[in-house]
């Protein structure tokens, strides 16, 4: 395997700035419709009234959990502090999501180096998720440096809490405290739930009748939305464009939501089991935004840190080809067919995480629960073309 020359880090780190730079610059002058609706939303806080309206002048109602507020209360600063304070945010998460997924799956290789950190990072907030989040001003990007950190980042006994935070945040990290489920790891799931609880509890006391309308009514499933844009790229928003409703009647769409995640859960314990853990990770990270009950392209991020996780856990020029795949696989939604009714378009997210599921999944061998190595499979050539 070649060596990553020093100067690399400083040419990675200098791209990610650079990609910061010219996000900032070019957003610089656009509304981030979203962050005015966590502003007002913050305003509207004491009143304990935030489900009550669309906002003024933005026609957008806020959708998120009571608790998410009290862990976004950093925002209620005048709004042009605000958007500073979420681009900082953003950037933050965005390295600390590429930092952890490079060094779990890189680990004791010489790709695991700031460069690379720095380029996967600079790839990831260029890619159409994350550049739409920065635009919006949207929370999504710092739901997934919370939930990445916690997930791969310091292996403490309270490593759980962040999951947590992440879900009380939004409720679809909770997915990933699933997957501690499903490989074993009891403890850091039930840390999770105790730390997602006591957010919602105190979430409740702040709001008492938001909450009660949020969880008790079920308002997570009634704020009006319009499903069938093709933004939704959720199982919610393929029900409602192909004449489902919206929101889309019925269990039918629960149940296959519900059996699909688990379907994925699976694939990323068979990835945990083969030591690509970063990869399994990711995979549920997409995963939680095609089976929630909405999920808009923003909250689409992991993309390119599976398509890192990939080219690095596997290492060959088939993993390579595949890495590249999944990265521009998120932008394709621009150019392909995306009419009125059903079309490619309108599944090409949830379309993508089968693809790239179903070629994890061949491309990883069953391996019995807690075996565990680098690499599995391992290819006739490595990327350096000497015989492996």
């Amino acid at each position: 395997m070649p060596s990553v020359p020093a100067r690399g880090d400083v040419v990675g780190v200098g791209l990610y700035l650079a990609a910061v730079a010219l996000v900032a610059g070019v957003l610089r002058d656009v509304r981030a419709p979203d962050l005015q609706v966590y502003h007002l939303a913050l305003e509207h806080l004491g009143a304990d009234d935030v489900y009550r309206h669309l906002y003024p002048d933005i026609t957008a109602p806020y959708t998120y959990p009571p608790s998410a507020l009290v862990l976004l209360a950093w925002l209620a600063v005048p709004l042009a502090a605000g958007r500073v304070l979420m681009v900082v945010a953003t950037a933050v998460s965005v390295w600390l999501t590429s930092a952890v997924v490079v060094r779990t799956a890189a680990q004791g290789s010489p790709w695991d180096r700031a460069g690379i950190v720095g380029a996967v990072s600079a790839v990831t907030l260029l890619s159409l998720p994350l550049f739409l989040a920065a635009g919006l001003g949207q929370a999504a990007p710092v739901v997934m440096g919370i939930s990445a950190w916690g997930m791969l980042g310091a292996r403490t006994r309270w490593r759980g809490a962040w999951v947590g935070a992440a879900a009380a945040l939004k409720l679809t990290p909770a997915a990933f405290a699933l997957h501690w489920w499903s490989t074993g790891r009891r403890r850091d799931c039930l840390v999770a739930g105790a730390a997602f609880l006591a957010w919602t509890a105190l979430g409740w006391w702040a709001m008492p009748a938001s909450s009660r309308w949020y969880f008790r009514d079920g308002g997570v499933l009634r704020a009006p939305q319009d499903y069938t844009n093709v933004s939704n790229q959720a199982l919610s928003g393929i029900a409602a464009r192909a004449g489902w409703g919206s929101p889309p009647a019925g269990v039918a769409v629960l149940a296959v939501s519900a059996a699909l995640l688990v379907a994925g859960l699976l694939v990323a314990r068979r990835a945990h089991d083969a030591g690509w853990d970063a990869a399994a990770v990711a995979l549920v990270g997409l995963w939680s935004g095609v089976c929630a009950p909405l999920a808009w392209i923003h909250a689409f991020g992991w993309w390119v840190p599976l398509a890192a996780a990939i080219a690095l856990h596997g290492r060959t020029r088939r993993d390579v080809l595949v890495a590249v795949v999944t990265t521009l696989w998120p932008a394709a939604l621009l150019v392909v067919p995306t009419g009125p009714g059903p079309s490619i378009g309108s599944a090409w997210y949830p379309l993508g995480v089968v693809l790239v599921t179903t070629w994890l999944w061949r491309r990883l061998p069953a391996r019995a629960a807690g075996r565990r190595g680098p690499s599995v499979g391992q290819p006739r050539q490595a990327l350096t073309g000497a015989p492996a």
